[in-house]
């Protein structure tokens, strides 16, 4: 199994017809109107936030159903484990391609800086997780105060 891309986006469609998907307000950075001077690194708040992230994988063997897991684990800038999401897929025989859409509600912080989402793999329960991708997304407090942030 193999990861292709990975995005997080505000919102994700799949049209039932064409199976196509819109992937809608890619996020790479959030924006905090937060007094860094009150903020303390060790503890962990959680800011109102909704968003995705979607996932493309390919697997070339197509003569067996396959199954598997994933994770997704969220580190802040001084890599400390916040969260972590794990699911399990079946993929069906003959099926080549699979999606994941993984909704989060609200984003975990404790200082402004560079976040990293690991998306890892594994075929099976007693195997090892493989980190397949990562994506980074920017937090910057006093988003207010900062000429051009978006």
């Amino acid at each position: 199994m193999k990861n292709i891309w990975s995005a997080i986006a505000n919102k994700t469609v799949v049209d039932k017809d064409s199976n196509m998907i819109s992937i809608f307000d890619c996020i790479e950075q959030f924006n905090i109107n937060i007094d860094k001077k009150k903020t303390d690194k060790n503890e962990v708040k959680k800011i109102p936030a909704k968003f995705e992230i979607v996932s493309f994988w390919k697997d070339d063997e197509i003569k067996k159903e396959r199954c598997g897991e994933f994770a997704i684990e969220l580190y802040d800038p001084n890599n400390k484990k916040l969260n972590k999401y794990e699911n399990s897929f079946v993929m069906p025989k003959a099926m080549k391609r699979m999606r994941t859409i993984i909704t989060f509600e609200g984003f975990p912080i404790t200082t402004e800086g560079e976040y990293l989402f690991k998306i890892k793999y594994r075929k099976d329960k007693k195997g090892k997780y493989t980190q397949v991708s990562e994506l980074p997304i920017e937090v910057i407090f006093d988003a207010k105060n900062i000429k051009n942030a978006r």
